[in-house]
């Protein structure tokens, strides 16, 4: 007899297709059972392998042994060439067949009830239904060194949930970073020589929409490679807020109204909606196109929610007071105040909200932002204590100064170093007595947010800007009075000349201007680049920058004051918030977390030796030109020491929790 009918006699080839079939049907099962009970990923792989595994090994009984009507007998005790019995052949035949049916029907099964309709996913069923979804919440904490400013930090999702993007830093320039949900890396998609700021995803989630160089409207795609430009504002154009709508526009934030930039290339269009006094901020276009919320500005008063018909320009506000509002599919808008993130009922048809408005989260400090399966996501508060100030001498030992941990965005010394100008992210400014540990309370945040903090040479007068456009000058004992020293809005000031007769302000965009006393500001450093930071020396002769000229890196300069004369390079391998030493012979500045230091010889003319570092820590820098550091008359440093992650919060399933805290029925 040949092998091969050997192997049909022993039922060798029925035994393996049984096997086969009975194998595949398992692994499936459990494919759709094991994620329901929870079980390890690596599970189906596991029961894969043993089925795989026990294959040959089931051939082999299969060839040894035979089933009778007397049982299982090894195939030996059978008579060699004898056919299996009626009985037998019969039984496998109908097991077979029983088997084959199991498996079309499992199929049948499989495509046409597990599966979702094409369009749909699970979850959007889910909500429509009205049937139960865990909740999931759980945290992203992004290391503090590779992030970007405190008070530049934002978190978008994209529409279809799996990607998050936010901006980082690499050292001294903002970077753009995507990381998919599913993975703990990110990836850097804009390159820090871009200087990127403001982010909204396309609406299939492709691409990124972004600012950068203070004015120009880009594109890339989530895959990398060089980003488009749309458009580019002119300078004094204020903008705030980025939402790329389903009509395949970008909307951006405006005095008095909405910018319109056509992805095709098109003419962009402004909305004008009402005085250019009013801003709109954090714009977010409803479905169909044709209306956007806003949060609407009005200087001196709280931000209120709105509603603008892009068609015809008509603002309609709504009844509540609140920042960045995004609409939710659900038919309700969500909104932050303060801290605290709301949720109402919003009708579509009518524009109206419906009913009053109620907390679903606290402890948030910027979004909230929400894609269509129902996934929020939003940036956790950062607590007080976040960060501390410590006295750091050259050799970068720290001691701790004993004011109040709190998250501190700007500080600046007095002359004789015993005081301190400290800003906090909420937006007031407060002196900070060294000897004797006392806080005062210099400005409130009540006329609008206090920042950019700087003492007057005299050491008694404090100047500031506050409400986004008014540079102010008062005493810093906390005495009502102050003086407007001059009103150009996003301006800062940065120095005071030792004589106290002219004051470097950086005009918000890309260059330095100089205010005299008594007159008009005059540009000082106004070139084709973008010049910041500026310091006068302690002699008044020279004076420090900023500026990215070397094609986007920014470096250290040193040029003579009024001018004009050499610009002379500082930095070497990047550099920011540069600051004299008390005697003028030395130049310290920020590279990341290193603080660094190069010899200056002023007369009888500027030369400066090669930088080296001082030392490195968890000291925090800013990279929008709050200074976050500063050198006292004895030579030791007060450093911002920080230690706190940026947290993202995120929540699957939202969509099931937001109907049940504000039910729209």
């Amino acid at each position: 007899m040949s092998i091969l009918a050997e192997l049909r006699r022993r039922n060798v080839f029925k035994v393996g297709a049984a096997y086969a079939i009975v194998a595949w049907l398992l692994v499936q099962v459990a494919d759709v059972v094991l994620p329901a009970l929870q079980a390890p990923e690596w599970t189906i792989s596991f029961i894969t392998v043993l089925f795989i595994l026990g294959f040959p090994i089931t051939l082999i009984m299969a060839w040894a042994f035979d089933v009778t009507p007397e049982g299982i007998k090894a195939t030996s005790d059978s008579t060699v060439g004898e056919a299996p019995t009626q009985p037998t052949v019969l039984r496998f035949g109908y097991i077979s067949q029983g088997l084959i049916l199991l498996a079309v029907g499992f199929l049948v099964v499989d495509q046409y009830v597990l599966q979702p309709q094409p369009g749909t996913s699970i979850r959007a069923t889910s909500v429509a239904s009205g049937s139960s979804e865990a909740v999931r919440r759980f945290p992203l904490d992004l290391p503090w060194q590779i992030m970007s400013n405190w008070g530049d930090f934002g978190v978008r999702i994209s529409p279809q949930g799996t990607h998050l993007a936010y901006p980082g830093s690499d050292e001294n320039r903002t970077t753009i970073n995507l990381r998919p949900l599913d993975s703990l890396d990110s990836l850097t998609l804009v390159s820090p020589s871009a200087d990127p700021w403001d982010l909204a995803f396309s609406p299939d989630g492709e691409r990124l929409a972004f600012f950068t160089d203070g004015k120009r409207l880009q594109t890339v795609s989530i895959r990398g490679g060089r980003p488009e430009e749309l458009f580019e504002f002119p300078a004094e154009q204020y903008t705030s807020g980025l939402s790329w709508g389903s009509d395949e526009s970008i909307l951006i934030g405006g005095e008095g109204g909405l910018i319109r930039v056509p992805t095709s290339g098109a003419d962009s269009e402004f909305i004008s909606a009402t005085e250019a006094t009013d801003r709109y901020h954090s714009p977010f276009s409803l479905p169909g196109g044709d209306h956007a919320l806003v949060s609407i500005d009005r200087r001196g008063e709280m931000p209120r929610l709105g509603v603008i018909d892009l068609e015809t320009a008509v603002t309609t506000e709504l009844p509540f007071q609140g920042s960045e509002p995004i609409y939710s599919p659900t038919g309700h808008i969500l909104f932050r105040q303060g801290t605290e993130l709301l949720a109402a009922g919003f009708d579509l048809d009518s524009m109206q909200v419906l009913g009053q408005a109620r907390e679903i989260a606290t402890g948030v400090a910027y979004g909230p932002r929400l894609s269509e399966d129902g996934t929020l996501v939003y940036v956790a508060e950062r607590v007080d204590g976040t960060a501390g100030l410590v006295w750091v001498d050259r050799q970068g030992i720290a001691v701790p100064l004993g004011a109040e941990r709190r998250d501190y965005t700007h500080i600046d010394l007095s002359p004789d170093g015993t005081r301190v100008l400290l800003n906090s992210s909420d937006a007031e400014i407060f002196a900070y007595d060294i000897n004797r540990g006392t806080l005062n309370l210099v400005t409130s945040a009540s006329r609008g947010g206090a920042v950019f903090p700087l003492w007057h040479p005299n050491g008694e007068l404090a100047t500031f800007r506050q409400g986004g456009a008014v540079i102010y000058e008062k005493m810093a004992d906390g005495s009502p009075q102050q003086n407007v020293l001059l009103e150009l809005d996003a301006s800062v000031p940065t120095s005071w000349s030792p004589d106290g007769e002219n004051l470097a302000i950086f005009d918000g965009q890309s260059d330095i201007w100089i205010l005299p006393r008594e007159g008009e500001p005059q540009p000082f450093l106004d070139g084709p680049n973008k010049e910041r930071s500026g310091r006068f020396s302690p002699d008044g002769g020279a004076f420090a920058y900023v500026s990215d000229e070397l094609g986007g890196e920014f470096q250290v300069y040193i040029t003579p004051f009024p001018g004009p004369g050499p610009r002379i390079a500082v930095s070497i391998e990047g550099g920011l918030s540069p600051l004299w030493s008390k005697e003028g012979d030395e130049l310290y500045f920020r590279q990341g977390s290193k603080v660094m230091a190069a010899s200056v010889t002023l007369a009888p003319e500027i030369d400066v030796s090669t930088p080296h570092e001082l030392f490195d820590g968890p000291y925090t820098l800013d990279l929008s030109g709050h200074q976050r550091y500063d050198v006292a008359p004895d030579g030791r440093f007060l450093m911002v020491e920080n230690s706190e992650d940026f947290r993202v919060v995120v929540v699957e399933g939202f969509f099931e929790e937001l109907n049940r805290l504000v039910p729209t029925d």
